[in-house]
């Protein structure tokens, strides 16, 4: 979970680089992992920002399975004891369940960011001046060699999705 955030928390940082910063003034990741109605629309947008620089289509990305993971996240932070343990209903398999689930829905999306992350900064790099292209290469290669191979995960999540 903290490792999704980590990336939440890069994500954020590169979105402030790319062309019209000023479409994601006042962004930061508390307010994208944020549940609540008002978050949720700010997340959707910045996505939809990002996506459009990217020339991607944002409703084959965004649907439901971001705001349901969001959400058990938050339950496990904010929720979790209450709704899981301190109950008169309490069962370990519907505890482990949910925690089995959680652990795989952030592996997964820790896979799409990362491969978002590539594309935006080839993206970035492409649109860069030839003098800041010179400045930033080992950056950007860092950043591909950590990344790219995660835009498999991005374009699989694209053809999921498209299929529902």
């Amino acid at each position: 979970m903290q490792r999704f955030e980590f990336f939440v928390h890069g994500l954020v940082a590169h979105f402030k680089t790319l062309q019209n910063h000023k479409r994601f003034k006042g962004l930061n990741a508390e307010i994208f992992l944020s549940d609540s109605e008002i978050n949720k629309k700010k997340r959707k947008q910045t996505l939809g920002q990002i996506f459009g620089v990217l020339k991607i289509d944002l409703s084959l990305f965004y649907t439901n399975e971001l705001d349901d993971y969001l959400n058990n996240r938050n339950i496990l932070i904010h929720d979790f004891w209450r709704d899981f343990v301190r109950t008169d209903r309490y069962e370990e398999k519907r505890v482990l369940s949910f925690l089995n689930n959680l652990n795989n829905s952030t592996e997964e999306w820790i896979k799409v960011f990362r491969g978002l992350m590539s594309m935006m900064a080839k993206n970035a790099y492409e649109n860069s001046s030839e003098e800041m292209k010179k400045e930033k290469k080992a950056k950007f290669l860092n950043i591909l060699s950590e990344n790219e191979k995660y835009e498999v995960d991005l374009k699989i999540k694209f053809k999921n999705t498209a299929k529902q």
